[in-house]
Formats: C-alpha cells, structure tokens, sequence
C-alpha cells in the first residue's frame, strides 16, 4: 500500500478525545475575580463551572460534527486540536459518540497573570462524570482516565502519564469567557506539588528555554541545553526521516507565539520547582523530483495540510509538553509530550467557522 494513502501513518492519528478539549455555545462573560487567601482554588472551580457548561454543549455539537462551536470554549494549541479531530471523525463511517464530562479543579497555580494583552489562569485539573465539578473540590487521587498509547510514533510519555492535567485558560478582557488555551498531563510519580504560586519572570524563561530545547532536538538533534528529554529521542528517529518517495525531506520546529509575540509557555512556581506548559510547532517540507510524483492525499489530509505546491507538501504538526525544572537547580526535565497532526495556518479560518 502506497504510504501516504495508508493515512501517512507515522504522522496522521486520531488525537485522544479527553486531551483536546471541546467548545460550546454560549459566549457569557467569564469570572474575573482572583483566589480568596482563605480559598486559593475558589477562581478555577467557578470559571471551571461556567467553562464545563459551556464546553459539554459543544460536546454534543461534536457529535454531529459541528465544528463551529468550538471556537467559544477554545482557543490556540487547544482549538487546532479540536478542529483536527473533527476532521478525522467527519471522514469515519461511524465515529464514536463523545462522552458528557467535567474538568474537576485540584490546584489553583496561583492569581491570574498578565499575558501578553490577555490574562492566564494555570491550573491543575483531573476529568470527572458530568457534575462532578460542583460536587466539591476534588483531590490528587481523583480518577482520569489516561490518554491512550502511543499511536505511530508520533508522539511519547511517560509510562505512568498520570491522571492530573496542568491547564492554562486564558482572558481576553474583563468581560469575555475564559478559553482553554493549552494542556498537559502531569505523571502520578511527580506526587503532591505542595506550595503553589505564579512563576517570576526568571522562572517562566527558563521554562521557554526547555520547550525551546524540545524544538532544537527534533529539528537538529541539538541536545547542547542539556534538558532531561524523556523518551523524545526513542521517538525521534521515527518522525524525523519519514520514507515517501519524496527527494529532500526538511524537519523544522518552533515554539509557537501568541498576538503580542510572546512565547506560549506558561509556568508556575511550585515546592517541587517550576512546572510548565507550552506549545510548539513542526512542518515537514517534502520535496518531490516532480509534481506528479507528489502522492496522492486522503480527503482528511487535504482538510488538513491543504493542496501540494507545485512539487512541494507540507505537512503541519502540532506538539506540546508539560516541564519541570527542579527546585534545587538539577537539570530541567520533560514530563510528557505531544508530537500529533496539525491543521494549515491558513486553513483554521475556515474550519472554525
């Protein structure tokens, strides 16, 4: 079978239902107020409570694969994720119904920060039945189910990938919804975080250093920043030199921005060091001897990548990873990560609707 219509295997697979998240309909004003000294988590489970409202109307417009409504609970890495699945459940001949849940708060990472022109609310969260987020807080042992493994290379974790997710919702002004932004699961082994709070300024560069040395390696192999990579280069090889014909093959990553220019990384401080979330990109460039030599895609990866240019296809990823860099200076570590399919820049406009 020709590889590129076997769905490209080593790139194209259906992301975990549960790490992407899904969008709603409502577009309601989102809490803006900031964590109680008496009730640090107070700001997270109520904008929780109005987020899950909304993003489990969304779930059901997922279910008839609309796609427009998920733009009102999403935004950036989380948003794209939503989209890309979408399209691969619009092209399955029976795609499987989309369970009701909750994000259940556990850990407010401290007041909201200014980011860029917006605000950030990081948190750590577990997923819970429909109701469970106004049934009280929730605690570390709370149950998740963990995202599947592994599919085609594409992406590593942890062997214990955890039950607990480290959010970042985002606020554009005082008066618009809070949007999930960006996610990242966080290993059981990492255990209790203890004493939680925004990062400094300091703290939250060193986090974009280590999601920076994530985009060196798998573009370069540059390991010159000495981060602790995981099993990021166990999966390397598997993603960097795909073999479809193509005559050049050029890997290249960055870390993604957001409207000001910024790094989207964010970090908190916490007693077991900073812990960090970011987002990244890649893109295959293949470049064919002719353009009648470029394969010809499934109708998802023309959704997806858009045509090829002349003799030219590239193809978008999406990557993510949550970090830590140890209290007492030790090397900076990957705890998990995302190397999964991506969506066009150019194509979203039209996919969100």
């Amino acid at each position: 079978m020709d590889p590129m219509t076997s769905r490209l295997a080593s790139v194209v697979s259906l992301a975990v239902l549960l790490s992407a998240s899904a969008a709603c309909t409502s577009t309601s004003p989102g809490p803006t107020g900031s964590a109680s000294p008496t009730d640090p988590d107070s700001l997270l489970r109520t904008v929780l409570i109005d987020y899950n409202d909304r993003n489990n109307v969304a779930l059901a417009a997922a279910n008839a694969l609309d796609a427009t409504k998920w733009k009102l609970a999403d935004t950036g890495p989380a948003l794209e994720a939503d989209l890309v699945a979408n399209v691969f459940r619009s092209h399955e001949a029976a795609p499987e119904r989309i369970d009701p849940f909750d994000m259940v708060a556990v850990r407010q990472l401290g007041a909201p920060v200014i980011s860029g022109q917006a605000r950030a609310l990081l948190g750590v969260i577990v997923a819970g039945p429909r109701g469970s987020a106004t049934a009280g807080p929730a605690t570390s042992s709370a149950t998740t189910p963990p995202p599947s493994a592994t599919t085609s290379g594409t992406a590593g974790a942890p062997s214990s990938v955890g039950r607990r997710k480290m959010i970042v919702l985002t606020q554009a002004d005082a008066g618009a919804p809070w949007l999930l932004q960006m996610s990242g699961w966080l290993p059981d082994s990492l255990g209790d975080l203890g004493t939680v709070g925004p990062a400094t300024e300091a703290e939250r560069s060193a986090a974009v250093s280590v999601v920076k040395a994530v985009t060196d390696y798998l573009a370069d192999g540059d390991v010159s920043a000495g981060v602790d990579l995981g099993m990021i280069p166990a999966e390397r090889s598997t993603v960097h030199a795909p073999a479809w014909g193509q005559k050049q093959t050029e890997f290249r990553c960055a870390v993604d921005t957001d409207a000001s220019g910024a790094p989207l990384v964010q970090a908190a401080a916490t007693g077991l060091g900073v812990l960090g979330v970011g987002a990244f990109h890649c893109t295959y460039t293949l470049t064919y001897a002719k353009a009648s030599a470029v394969p010809t895609l499934l109708d998802e990866q023309k959704q997806l990548w858009g045509a090829p240019t002349g003799a030219t296809l590239s193809i978008p990823l999406r990557g993510g990873v949550t970090l830590r860099v140890p209290v007492d200076g030790g090397r900076p570590q990957i705890l998990w990560w995302l190397l999964d399919d991506g969506m066009a820049r150019a194509l979203i406009p039209a996919a969100r609707g």
